[in-house]
């Protein structure tokens, strides 16, 4: 049996490819725009109360931008390969699996770039030496996002017979 892979056709999982393309480019101008003004050395590490223990380039702002394209290039080929991630699944039902697997790994895709694009904000920020104090809630805004969104598709998932 061959899964075959179909182009997003609800409106959930055509905003999610459309969210995380418009991130991106947001992104990009983000980066592109914000790099005339910041200071050649900037800060790029803190402590959990906000002092930066660790410096670098102004460059290190195209990081998170580049981690954002290579998410979005490898689970855009995830999501029109679902034989990759159902090849061992003994579900009668690998179709609907599938399905699920592939809104997930979308939602996942623009999640992600959410994240990547706040952290770059909050990069730039930092280098201004503004939002520093704030960096705890972005780590924990981060973190609980992703591992929320992930829990909710793993149970889901598991529900299917």
């Amino acid at each position: 049996m061959r899964i075959r892979y179909q182009l997003p056709n609800d409106s959930g999982e055509k905003f999610s490819e459309i969210l995380a393309l418009f991130l991106i480019i947001a992104n990009s101008c983000l980066v592109f725009y914000s790099l005339k003004s910041l200071p050649e050395i900037v800060p790029n590490h803190f402590d959990l109360n906000g002092n930066a223990d660790g410096f670098g380039s102004k460059y290190f702002i195209f990081g998170p931008l580049i981690f954002s394209i290579l998410i979005y290039v490898l689970l855009t080929y995830l999501t029109r390969r679902p034989m990759l991630y159902l090849a061992r699944s003994n579900k009668v039902n690998k179709d609907e699996e599938g399905q699920s697997m592939t809104k997930m790994l979308l939602s996942l895709k623009a999640i992600l770039i959410l994240v990547m694009t706040l952290i770059n904000l909050f990069m730039i920020q930092t280098a201004k030496l503004k939002w520093t104090n704030y960096l705890v809630y972005l780590l924990v805004f981060s973190v609980v996002l992703v591992i929320s969104h992930t829990l909710f598709w793993v149970i889901r998932i598991s529900r299917i017979k």
